[in-house]
C-alpha cells in the first residue's frame, strides 16, 4: 500500500469519525430533546392523574345525590299516596256526615213535631187518657 492510499484510507477513516462524532452530536441532542418530552409528558400525566381522581370523586359525589334523590322521590310517592288515601277517607267521612245531617233533621222534625203533639195533647186531652197521647204519637212517628 502506498502512502498516498494510506493518506486516502486515513481521510476517509477521519472522515467517518467526523460523520460519527457528528451522529453523536445529533442522537445527544435527540436524547435531549426525548428526555424534555418525557418530563412534559410526565407532568401532563400528573395531571391528567388528578383530573381523573377529580372526576372519580365528582362521580362518586353526583351518584351519592341521585340515589338521595331516588330517596327523596319515593318517600314523596309514598306522602303523596298517604295524602290520596286521607283525601279519599275525608270524603267517605263528609259523606257519612251528611248522611247523619239528614238523619239528625229529621229526627229533629219529628222532636218538633212530637213537642207540638204533646203540648197539644196535654191541653186538650185529659191526663188519663194515656191511650189516646201513645196512639197520637205512634201516628205521628209513622209519618
Amino acid at each position: 500500500m502506498s502512502e498516498s492510499q494510506f493518506q486516502i484510507i486515513l481521510s476517509a477513516i477521519h472522515a467517518l469519525n467526523g460523520k460519527i462524532s457528528s451522529f453523536e452530536d445529533r442522537f445527544d441532542r435527540i436524547e435531549g430533546r426525548l428526555d424534555k418530552v418525557e418530563r412534559r409528558l410526565d407532568v401532563i400525566e400528573g395531571r391528567l392523574d388528578k383530573v381523573e381522581r377529580r372526576l372519580d370523586v365528582i362521580e362518586e359525589r353526583l351518584d351519592k345525590v341521585e340515589r338521595r334523590l331516588d330517596g327523596i322521590e319515593e318517600r314523596l310517592d309514598k306522602v303523596e299516596r298517604r295524602l290520596d288515601a286521607i283525601e279519599g277517607r275525608m270524603e267517605k267521612v263528609d259523606e257519612r256526615l251528611d248522611k247523619v245531617d239528614v238523619r239528625l233533621s229529621k229526627v229533629e222534625r219529628l222532636l218538633v213535631d212530637i213537642n207540638g203533639e204533646l203540648k197539644r195533647i196535654e191541653y186538650w186531652t185529659p191526663y188519663h187518657a194515656n191511650e189516646d197521647i201513645v196512639a197520637k204519637l205512634e201516628s205521628v212517628k209513622s209519618r
